[in-house]
């Protein structure tokens, strides 16, 4: 196992042997640069012409050798590539690490993510034994990324950590403590037999007092991202269904209500209300560039 920069933890699997080839090819079987995620195609003399009597299996896992050369030529016996279904990338020495199957890739909000890349972010911190990551579709219909945790202790608010690792698109909204991940037959995790997260927020207390100054002003600018009431200064963003495009939409409110900003990387260290006014009320200008460096993170995929 090997961690890059905070990336997720990947297993070298080395090089193709000999007359042999190993791919990281995109959607369209292009070549991709080293250090990009990409799908793993392998070719050569041992490759087998398809799946017997499947020939629709056969097409979907196979294709025509689109890089032919003097040891791998398109035509030979060696003229096919064969899809394997794993998610690698190339480091800067040719050797391939391998990042997970692709069936274990995620989409939310229209984002493809890595769902080992995820995962080794979060095992990185000193405090996470495993993780693992799925989406889930709450009752509102919009699929939020959630995290299971085996941690050694509770750990702290991870999302800052995070957040300093991965795009925006990329932090789970829910946290999930276990005491172990459910395994299969076979020894390996069991996504499905993940428990369904607890996304009810505990109601204000009865006592609780009328929100008031900054806090009310925000609570009213959360109701409008999050499209429920907000009366507590206890309540959590992430909690009520937030997550990183609507803290987005929330850092805009923010501008334009108190006429300041704060840095998408230190929303994500408020996420409670009373917290955040207090931040909102402490701010004064903003480094803009730390901002613009923040932003390129969520918009590099589009």
């Amino acid at each position: 196992m090997t961690v890059e920069d905070g990336a997720a933890p990947s297993v070298g699997i080395g090089g193709a042997i000999a007359n042999n080839r190993l791919f990281i090819l995109d959607g369209n079987l292009e070549p991709l640069p080293p250090g990009a995620v990409g799908d793993l195609w392998i070719g050569g003399v041992g490759l087998a012409r398809g799946y017997a009597g499947q020939p629709a299996a056969t097409a979907a896992a196979f294709a025509p050798n689109p890089f032919p050369d003097a040891d791998f030529p398109a035509g030979a016996a060696g003229s096919r590539i064969y899809r394997t279904g794993d998610r690698a990338r190339r480091r800067p020495d040719g050797a391939v690490e391998f990042l997970g199957r692709a069936d274990h890739q995620l989409k939310v909000r229209g984002f493809r993510i890595e769902a080992a890349e995820v995962e080794g972010a979060l095992e990185a911190h000193p405090q996470v034994r495993q993780a693992a990551v799925i989406v889930h579709v709450p009752a509102d219909g919009e699929a939020i990324l959630c995290a299971y945790l085996v941690t050694n202790g509770d750990p702290p608010d991870l999302r800052p950590f995070l957040a300093a690792r991965l795009p925006a698109y990329m932090v789970p909204t829910v946290y999930v403590r276990l005491d172990r991940l459910p395994l299969n037959a076979s020894g390996k995790l069991d996504r499905r037999a993940l428990p369904l997260p607890d996304l009810s927020a505990p109601p204000p207390a009865a006592d609780a007092p009328p929100l008031t100054g900054t806090a009310a002003t925000l609570a009213g600018l959360w109701a409008e991202v999050l499209d429920q009431p907000v009366a507590s200064l206890d309540a959590d963003f992430f909690l009520l269904g937030g997550h990183s495009l609507r803290l987005v939409r929330l850092q805009t409110r923010i501008r334009a209500a108190f006429g300041r900003e704060i840095p998408l990387a230190e929303l994500f260290q408020v996420p409670a209300l009373g917290a955040m006014a207090a931040r909102v009320d402490a701010l004064g200008a903003v480094d803009e560039a730390e901002d613009i460096a923040f932003m390129a993170k969520l918009l590099d995929t589009l």
